[in-house]
């Protein structure tokens, strides 16, 4: 880092006895100070290798742990669902799926529950009267292809929501760290 700084003729040295210099000359002199910056430089090429390593092992345990809240909370109670819906596809109505924590996926599948119990129950009254009330038949079907429609929308969006959020705030935690170190890098070399 090379300084250089001129020194002016100012009045009191032009006047002065000491001094042969005229009032025309407006520089006496130049003071050039060199400073190496080597050790600085060092210090940040080393400084963004930390920094790189820390993002890669904060990105894989982000990632990780991604992967795990996803498979936990989103593919596991969904394969759940599944399973119930496929056994309630084939006619067994005595299907139920485990309810998890008060999540979007829980109210799922509370849903789904008492959507089957609504349909053994609807089952039973179609069966007695099957033959006097087909139009109260398409009516229920209706209203349950509607629900089963709502539940699928509102499952999606739901696990959707949550997935972002989780990743938003798991992204933001190591740029915030990594702005404050970037902050602190220039005030270093704003006060060299």
């Amino acid at each position: 880092l090379n300084v250089v700084e001129p020194i002016p003729n100012e009045p009191s040295c032009w006047t002065a006895a000491c001094h042969v210099h005229s009032q025309g000359r407006r520089v006496l002199g130049i003071i050039d100070v060199e400073l190496p910056l080597s050790h600085v430089s060092e210090l940040i090429v080393e400084s963004e290798k930390q920094m790189a390593v820390a993002l890669l092992l904060g990105l894989a345990a982000l990632l990780l742990l991604a992967v795990f809240l996803t498979w936990r909370l989103v593919v596991r109670p969904m394969n759940a669902l599944a399973a119930a819906s496929e056994r309630v596809a084939t006619g067994d109505l005595t299907a139920r799926v485990p309810v998890p924590t008060s999540t979007e996926i829980a109210r799922t599948a509370k849903s789904f529950n008492v959507m089957v119990e609504r349909l053994a129950k609807a089952r039973r009254e179609l069966e007695d009267w099957s033959h006097t009330l087909e139009e109260r038949v398409e009516l229920k079907t209706e209203e349950l292809s509607e629900a089963h429609d709502r539940m699928l929308v509102v499952e999606k969006m739901a696990a959707l929501g949550k997935l972002a959020a989780v990743v938003a705030h798991e992204i933001n935690n190591p740029l915030a760290g990594i702005a404050t170190y970037a902050k602190l890098i220039r005030k270093k070399f704003e006060r060299l």
